[in-house]
C-alpha cells in the first residue's frame, strides 16, 4: 500500500512538472503583449490569492471611502461578510468619538501619503470595540492616478492585553521591591530598639518595675520585627 502511494505521489510531481513545462514553453512562444499580459494575470492571482489567506484584515476602499474589496480576514476582525460591506462606507465601523478620523486619513492619502501603524479603535458588527492597528497606502491607476486606498489592519486587542499584564507585573515587582527595602529599614530600626533596651534593661535591678516594663518592650518589639520578616 505505502508503495503504491509513493509511485502514485511521484507520478503526480512528474505530470506537475510536464504540465508547468509545456505552459511555460506555450506562454515563450505567445507574443510580447499577450505575454505580458498573462504575467499580470498571473500575478494578479497571486496576489488575490496571498489576500484571501492573510490573517489581517486587507480592505479597499475608493477615495470617498467606500469599501470595494473585504477579504475573509476583515470578515473575521468585524464581524461584517463581504456581501454587507462592499459598496458601504468606512465609516459605518467608525466610533462616535473619533468621527472623522477616516475623512482625514483618506484627505492624506489623495496627496500620496502612506500612514503606517496607526493605531485606533473600530465598531465590530456587535457593538463591541476592537483595537487596531493599521497601514493605509494610496492605490494607482496604470497612469499613476491615485484611486483608492488599501488597509492592512492587525487586530491589537491579544497584544494590548498583555501589554497590560506586563506593566501591572511590573508594578508589583515595584511595589515589592519598595516593601522589602522599607521592612529591611524598619527591621533594621527595630533591632537597634530592642538593643538600647536590652542595654537599659541589663543596668537595672532584677525586681525593678522598670526593668519588666523594658522586658515587655523588647518582646512586642521581638515580635514586631519577627511579622515584618514574615511579610517581606
Amino acid at each position: 500500500m505505502l508503495a503504491c502511494l509513493l509511485k502514485y505521489r511521484f507520478y503526480l510531481k512528474g505530470l506537475n512538472f510536464l504540465l508547468a513545462f509545456k505552459y511555460q514553453k506555450e506562454k515563450d512562444s505567445m507574443p510580447q503583449e499577450e505575454r505580458v499580459e498573462v504575467d499580470a494575470r498571473e500575478i494578479n492571482e497571486r496576489l488575490a490569492a496571498i489576500v484571501e489567506a492573510a490573517d489581517d484584515a486587507i480592505i479597499a476602499k475608493d477615495l470617498n471611502a467606500i469599501v470595494t474589496s473585504w477579504n475573509p480576514g476583515a470578515e473575521r476582525l468585524y464581524g461584517y461578510t463581504a456581501a454587507e460591506m462592499i459598496g458601504k462606507s468606512m465609516t459605518m465601523l467608525e466610533p462616535p468619538e473619533r468621527s472623522g478620523e477616516i475623512a482625514s486619513i483618506m484627505a492624506r492619502i489623495k496627496n500620496g501619503e502612506r500612514i503606517a501603524h496607526f493605531e485606533t479603535v473600530r465598531i465590530r458588527k456587535d457593538g463591541t470595540r476592537v483595537s487596531i492597528s493599521k497601514s493605509v497606502s494610496p492605490i494607482r491607476n496604470g497612469r499613476g492616478v491615485i484611486i483608492g486606498a488599501m488597509n492592512i489592519t492587525h487586530d491589537m486587542t491579544v497584544q494590548n492585553k498583555r501589554s497590560k499584564a506586563r506593566l501591572e507585573l511590573e508594578k508589583f515587582a515595584s511595589s515589592r521591591r519598595l516593601s522589602e527595602n522599607l521592612s529591611s529599614e524598619l527591621n533594621d530600626r527595630l533591632e537597634t530598639i530592642k538593643n538600647v533596651h536590652t542595654i537599659l534593661m541589663k543596668s537595672l535591678p532584677k525586681d525593678s518595675s522598670d526593668r519588666k516594663l523594658l522586658e515587655l518592650a523588647i518582646a512586642e518589639t521581638e515580635k514586631i520585627i519577627n511579622y515584618s520578616r514574615g511579610i517581606s
